[in-house]
């Protein structure tokens, strides 16, 4: 469990959710259980893929070994990189890894089938998201240490997930499910970033050069707040389409998900403790857990707006 990381598996089941919901308020009793759960099972094994790969490639590049400041969100698992431990080794976890990211293309590939769609479009999103999740960390690519594993992590499982699991019920492309997507885009994104900085002394020294290297500590910050506004902004810019009706063939958010604000303490709260504590890695655990905890609780409001929406 500690090596699959099992409980961030909330960053793919809460987008899977929300883009069946999204679904489910157009096409209400057409709606496919069986496809949602493929499609619920697959994303599950391809992140689960992920994260042991990732663990696998940053133990091989240095990045994780003998790290001082990891924490329960940063620094990998350690299994692989406590070497005096020697609890797992390198290749099994390599084939683990190669394992769910199998399964998770089967599944991937049954749907395509069953979908019968001509334009493959479920494959092909399916295999960029494989993609960008292995080439994470792997190379020749790696784009976590080239300052690009934001954007490769917000738009895995934020567009690709929601309009996966959108498509998958309605085999058509709607704004939509992408609208929904950007809040959820940018708070894993922010998981993402918030868990850089207290990794950012080994890392620097590994040539793992992601975002929080690049720019700073100090000057990083502002690029947390930044992720996190933008979530807050853009569902109050998904709810104004939706509720002046605009003609743009468009649902919008809808207006419940005004709920999602109260969140906004933890936000503020989180950003304070980052703004304090931003080269002390011990002291920014609070700031991972209230921002995983920020990502939930958004999400989970979201999915709250579209069920209010469909029943």
């Amino acid at each position: 469990m500690k090596e699959l990381r099992a409980p961030f598996l909330i960053a793919v089941i809460i987008p899977t959710f929300l883009g069946a919901l999204i679904a489910a308020t157009e096409i209400g009793d057409d709606f496919n259980f069986s496809y949602f759960l493929l499609t619920l099972v697959g994303i599950i094994c391809i992140h689960l893929g992920a994260n042991v790969s990732n663990d696998y490639f940053d133990y091989k590049s240095g990045a994780d070994v003998n790290n001082p400041y990891r924490t329960p969100f940063s620094g990998g698992s350690g299994l692989l990189s406590d070497t005096d431990k020697k609890l797992l080794k390198p290749k099994h976890v390599l084939i683990v890894a190669f394992g769910f990211y199998g399964i998770g293309c089967s599944i991937g590939l049954l749907l395509d089938f069953l979908l019968g769609d001509p334009l493959h479009f479920i494959l092909l999103i399916g295999l960029a998201g494989v993609g960008l999740s292995f080439f994470y960390t792997a190379p020749p690519f790696k784009f976590s240490y080239r300052g690009l594993g934001e954007l490769a992590v917000a738009t895995t499982f934020g567009p690709f997930v929601v309009i996966g699991s959108y498509y998958v019920q309605t085999v058509q492309l709607s704004w939509d499910p992408l609208l929904a997507s950007l809040p959820l885009a940018a708070l894993i994104a922010a998981i993402l970033y918030i868990n850089e900085f207290p990794d950012h002394f080994v890392d620097k020294r590994a040539g793992k050069r992601q975002l929080v290297v690049r720019v700073g500590v100090e000057r990083a910050v502002r690029g947390y707040l930044g992720l996190v506004a933008f979530a807050f902004i853009s569902i109050l810019f998904g709810i104004a389409i939706g509720f002046f009706d605009l003609n743009l063939g468009i649902q919008g958010i809808p207006l419940a998900a005004a709920a999602t604000l109260v969140a906004i303490p933890i936000a503020l709260k989180t950003s304070d403790i980052l703004k304090k504590n931003y080269n002390s890695p011990l002291k920014l655990i609070p700031a991972s857990a209230n921002t995983l905890l920020l990502y939930s609780l958004v999400g989970i409001l979201l999915c709250v707006a579209y069920a209010v929406r469909l029943f």
